[in-house]
């Protein structure tokens, strides 16, 4: 990275070996050498090339930044598929610290740029577009937004470009893999992409969640480019749902050191197919680490180290990735388990199912034998909507309820209920609708409501008649 004003020159490193898991600046005039980490660098690449300039070619960065388009493959882990090709910017203004730049015009036209050769004459079509792109001016965004919200006829011909808009699926905001385009002639397929979601928009791009839409400009207004929706990995699988056993801690912290933690301690680490899942101690935090094949992914957690012996791993929703099944207790001196995920999020159907565990090897194995049969978001309201007595709740399965108060943890400070009062409790819930969303694997299912009140439903088949085996009722603030 040359020098910029009285800022020196850089060079940028990358560390992990064939897997770049982590990039850092290097300034070799420093006689302290330095080392800084590059925010935000996606996991599981490897770098092909890259081209370095001083300036952002108009793109809406530094004029006055060095900075390297980094060409990247994608290798393989935790649904990520190997052999997709992307560009990382990183952007090092003066005097200031090298990181990502989050850009999502960039997303779509610049993926599948394999060669640095090909990539100047992308860089130039990305900043004609980005010139000729009317940024939405702040008291335009909400209007803009709720026009996508419940977009009329005329609105959704209006937002197609002559070209037509490319729907693609990115992981990690740094790899598209294109599903396909739709037509400018198809506004009626755009609808449903567009309807009933919470945008959100920016200068140049509105946001539902992980959900992108890319804006551009045509005809003098504003059009959608592209729509980029988070890609959901094709990993999942039933097979793997064993509890893992003990691993090899040697690895964990050879992926700890590229990542930068020199002082990590590795608290327990359970083996997988591919890869393990370990709680790490570094810089006084625990984190949940993990890795599948080149891809790695770490998230803070809170261990009593008083239970540290009583951790357990195990699959337990067949994406090929263990869980930490970590012992907790409440204020009230309640035993609990909470199962974290690889992506920080509590799994909360396998929470649920072990309710009432003695032990964490017992609580594991309550998590288990959940079968892996998933269930249809139709065939669950089906059954949660025709229960409004204490009769109809024995026949849909004579489920445990439990009415919880503490947001998104039904299995802490939770109260059994009696059968007449678990039944007007559902039939509540569900008597002006049902909206689910299910497990691809499991037959577990969830409420979509935002907010604190998510409710969880536990099924199971039995004898080709699906029956409820646990549900949740919320009665906090």
């Amino acid at each position: 990275m040359p020098a910029v004003g009285k800022d020196g020159e850089h060079w940028l490193a990358f560390v992990g070996g064939d897997t770049a898991l982590s990039a850092w600046l290097v300034t070799p005039g420093d006689p302290a050498h330095l080392l800084t980490a590059v925010a935000d660098w996606p996991t599981g690449t490897r770098v092909t090339g890259g081209v370095v300039e001083v300036g952002d070619r108009g793109l809406g960065g530094d004029p006055a930044a060095a900075t390297a388009y980094v060409l990247v493959e994608s290798r393989a882990g935790m649904g990520q598929a190997a052999g997709m090709r992307g560009v990382v910017r990183i952007a090092i203004p003066p005097a200031g610290a090298a990181s990502v730049v989050d850009d999502d015009q960039a997303l779509v036209a610049l993926a599948g740029v394999a060669e640095g050769a090909a990539l100047g004459a992308r860089l130039d079509a990305l900043a004609a577009d980005a010139k000729a792109t009317r940024a939405l001016l702040p008291d335009e965004r909400e209007s803009f937004a709720a026009t996508l919200r419940a977009p009329d006829a005329a609105a959704l011909a209006a937002l197609l470009p002559a070209s037509g808009v490319v729907v693609a699926t990115a992981q990690q905001h740094a790899f598209v893999a294109r599903v396909f385009d739709l037509p400018a002639a198809t506004a009626d397929e755009l609808a449903p992409l567009l309807a009933n979601r919470a945008w959100f928009c920016a200068a140049a791009s509105c946001t539902d969640g992980d959900v992108i839409a890319v804006l551009g400009a045509e005809r003098g207004h504003v059009v959608i480019r592209a729509i980029v929706r988070p890609s959901t990995g094709s990993q999942l699988t039933a097979e793997l749902r064993a509890v893992a056993p003990p691993g090899d801690p040697a690895p964990v912290m050879a992926t700890a050191h590229a990542l930068g933690m020199l002082d990590a301690k590795v608290v327990a680490v359970g083996a997988t197919h591919d890869g393990w899942t370990a709680i790490v101690t570094s810089a006084g935090s625990d984190l949940l680490l993990s890795r599948d094949g080149d891809v790695v992914a770490q998230t803070s957690v809170d261990v009593d180290a008083r239970n540290a012996q009583a951790i357990r791993f195990a699959d337990i929703d067949g994406d090929g990735v263990a869980e930490a099944a970590l012992p907790r207790q409440s204020e009230s001196g309640e035993a609990y388990t909470v199962f974290i995920k690889a992506s920080g999020q509590n799994d909360v159907g396998a929470g649920i199912a072990a309710i009432g565990a003695k032990t964490p090897d017992d609580a594991v194995a309550r998590a288990l034998a959940m079968p892996a049969q998933p269930v249809t978001p139709q065939a669950a309201c089906a059954l949660l909507v025709h229960i409004t007595s204490a009769g109809s709740l024995a026949k849909a399965g004579a489920p445990a309820v439990y009415a919880f108060t503490e947001p998104g943890q039904p299995e802490v400070r939770h109260e059994k209920l009696g059968a007449k009062a678990a039944a007007a409790s559902l039939h509540a819930a569900f008597k002006d609708g049902c909206d689910l969303v299910c497990d691809p694997i499991r037959p577990i299912c969830h409420t979509t409501e935002a907010g604190p009140g998510i409710t969880y439903h536990l099924f199971r088949e039995a004898g080709g008649t699906l029956r409820l085996v646990a549900a949740t009722v919320y009665r906090g603030s």
